[in-house]
C-alpha cells in the first residue's frame, strides 16, 4: 500500500445515496463511527456532502447521523456534523451555515432543448425537473398513460430516490414560470425502452450545451458539474471522496485519495480503494489494514461474474 498521509487531506467528500445511505435508506454500515472518529481526532475536518436531491433531503441525513453521533456515540453537541452541500449535482452549493454561495438554475431554453429532445425519439418519456420542493413535472404534451407515469416511478425509484421525494404535477403554465422564476436545476429523463434511452442521451450529449450529463438507471442531465463544486475551495489533490456512481467516476479517479461502493465495475476501477463499508473507509484512512488486495479480488470477482452472464432462453 503507498504511505498516505491523513494530513493531506483537507475535505471529506461524500456521495449521498448509494454511499452513506444504502439500497433500503438507511445509514450504511459504519457511517456514525466513521464520522465520529474523523470528528474527535481531526481538528476542524471540512466535510462536503453532494445528493442529486435537495438540501432538506439531504439535511435529513445529516440529522439522523448527528443524532446517532450523539445518543449512540456521547458525541459532544459542539463537534457534531455541520456540512457543506453540494445538491442536484453541483447546481448549488451551501456552505455549512446555510449560505448558497453557487445556482445555476436551467433556463426555459435549455429546457425546451431537452423536451424536444427527448420527446422526438421517445414520445413516452417522462421528464421530472427538480426544484427545491422536489420533483415536478408538467401535464405531458406527449401520449403518456398514468399508468406508464406511475410504473416508471415504481421502476426508477431506488435510482432517483422518487419513494423519498415529494412529486408534484404542475399545469403548463405554473412549469413555464418555474422555469421563468430559476427554480429548476436538473432534470431526470425516465423511458421504459432502453434502447429509445440510449439514443435520447446520446443526441443530447452532442447537442445540449452547457449541461453536465450523467447516465445510469435514468439519464440525468443538469447544468452543475461535481467535481467542480466539490473542488471549488480545495485542490483536488487534498479531498477524499467517497461514492458509488458513475457520476462519481470523475472525482474518485481526480481526488487525492478515493474509495468506491457497491458493484459497478467502472466505478470500482476508479477508485484507489473499493471498499463495503465505512469500517473498511476508517481502518483504511486511520492505516489500521491494507485493503489494496481485497479491493482488487472484489474487482476481479465482479468483472468474473459480469463477463460470465449466461442466458438461458426457453423456446
Amino acid at each position: 500500500m503507498e504511505n498516505f498521509d491523513k494530513e493531506h487531506i483537507k475535505k471529506f467528500s461524500f456521495d449521498l445515496d448509494g454511499t452513506l445511505i444504502n439500497c433500503k435508506g438507511e445509514l450504511n454500515l459504519g457511517v456514525p463511527e466513521f464520522f465520529y472518529e474523523i470528528l474527535t481526532t481531526i481538528k476542524n475536518p471540512k466535510i462536503c456532502i453532494s445528493t442529486a436531491n435537495n438540501k432538506q433531503y439531504a439535511q435529513n441525513v445529516v440529522n439522523s447521523i448527528n443524532e446517532k453521533l450523539i445518543n449512540e456515540l456521547s458525541l459532544n453537541k459542539d463537534k457534531i456534523l455541520n456540512p457543506e452541500f453540494v445538491t442536484f449535482n453541483g447546481a448549488q452549493i451551501f456552505t455549512s451555515d446555510g449560505e448558497l454561495i453557487k445556482s445555476d438554475p436551467i433556463s426555459k431554453s435549455q429546457y425546451e432543448n431537452i423536451e424536444n429532445i427527448a420527446s422526438f425519439i421517445d414520445k413516452n418519456a417522462l421528464l421530472l425537473a427538480k426544484t427545491d420542493i422536489g420533483l415536478i413535472y408538467k401535464n405531458p404534451g406527449f401520449s403518456v398513460r398514468k399508468s406508464m407515469i406511475i410504473n416508471a416511478i415504481k421502476y426508477f425509484a431506488p435510482h432517483i430516490n422518487l419513494e423519498k421525494t415529494n412529486i408534484f404535477k404542475l399545469s403548463e403554465d405554473k412549469f413555464n414560470q418555474a422555469l421563468n422564476d430559476s427554480k429548476v436545476f436538473a432534470i431526470e429523463i425516465l423511458s421504459l425502452n432502453h434502447n429509445l434511452k440510449n439514443q435520447i442521451f446520446k443526441i443530447l450529449s452532442g447537442n445540449v450545451q452547457d449541461l453536465f450529463v450523467s447516465y445510469d438507471g435514468t439519464i440525468a442531465l443538469n447544468n452543475g458539474s461535481k467535481l467542480q463544486s466539490i473542488s471549488h475551495d480545495t485542490n483536488l489533490d487534498n479531498i477524499i471522496h467517497m461514492g458509488d456512481g458513475y457520476e462519481d467516476i470523475p472525482l474518485l479517479k481526480s481526488c487525492g485519495l478515493s474509495y468506491a461502493f457497491g458493484d459497478k465495475v467502472d466505478v470500482l476501477k476508479s477508485a484507489k480503494f473499493a471498499v463495503d463499508n465505512f469500517y473498511d473507509i476508517r481502518d483504511s484512512f486511520f492505516g489500521r489494514i491494507d485493503y489494496s488486495q481485497a479491493s482488487q479480488e472484489k474487482i476481479d470477482k465482479l468483472s468474473r461474474k459480469k463477463n460470465n452472464i449466461i442466458i438461458k432462453m426457453d423456446f
